[in-house]
C-alpha cells in the first residue's frame, strides 16, 4: 500500500514507539517520507516501569534510522516526539537525557516536540468501564510546558527546532 501511495503522489509517514525487533524495523522504515518517532522515556529502568518495556529496541532503532540518514540511505525526516507525561516524562532530567540522545544523532533530526499530556481520552475509558491512572490528571500549565521547552533549547541549541504541541492549561 505504501508504494501505491508513493506512486499516487502522496507522503506517508510511520508514527511509531520504535519497539520492535530491529531486523523489522530496518525493513520498513526506508519506505516511509517521515519517521514521527517517540522518545518517551531516557532511563531504561523508569521506562520499563511507565511503559512495561525496555528502550533498548527503541535506541538501536533510532541509531540506524541516524546511521542511515547520515549515510544517505534514507532520504526522509525524522521527528522525534516527546509525550510529556506527568510523573513519568515531565522532568527536568528525563528531557536533558533525551537531548543528549538527539545529540548523539547528529544531524538527521528534523524536529523535536515537546507533546503536552493529554487527557480528553478519558470519556473514552469511562464508557468502556475501564480504569486510567491519569483520569483525574490535569492538563500541564502553559508554564511547565515552555520550562521544559526553554530546557530542551538550551541543551539542543539551534541544531534542531525544538517545538512544544498539545492543549495546556492557563496558569493559575
Amino acid at each position: 500500500m505504501v508504494e501505491q501511495l508513493h506512486a499516487a503522489g502522496v507522503n506517508v509517514a510511520l508514527d511509531t514507539s520504535g519497539y520492535c525487533s530491529p531486523e523489522l524495523f530496518e525493513r520498513v522504515f526506508l519506505s516511509f517520507n517521515y519517521i514521527l518517532f517517540d522518545l518517551k522515556i531516557a532511563d531504561k529502568k523508569q521506562h520499563k516501569n511507565f511503559t512495561g518495556a525496555g528502550n533498548g529496541f527503541i535506541l538501536k532503532n533510532l541509531a540506524c534510522i541516524a546511521r542511515k540518514k547520515r549515510n544517505d540511505e534514507y532520504a526522509g525526516e525524522l521527528w522525534i516526539r516527546t509525550p510529556i507525561i506527568p510523573y513519568a516524562a515531565d522532568t527536568e532530567e528525563n528531557i536533558l537525557s533525551i537531548a543528549e540522545i538527539i545529540r548523539t544523532c547528529r544531524n538527521t533530526i528534523s524536529r523535536w516536540e515537546l507533546c503536552a499530556f493529554n487527557n480528553m481520552c478519558k470519556s473514552k475509558y469511562r464508557s468502556l468501564g475501564l480504569e486510567w491512572e491519569y483520569m483525574e490528571t490535569d492538563l500541564i500549565p502553559h508554564s511547565r510546558m515552555r520550562e521544559l521547552l526553554q530546557i530542551a533549547e538550551k541543551v539542543i541549541g539551534d541544531k534542531v527546532p525544538v517545538l512544544s504541541t498539545g492543549l495546556t492549561v492557563k496558569d493559575r
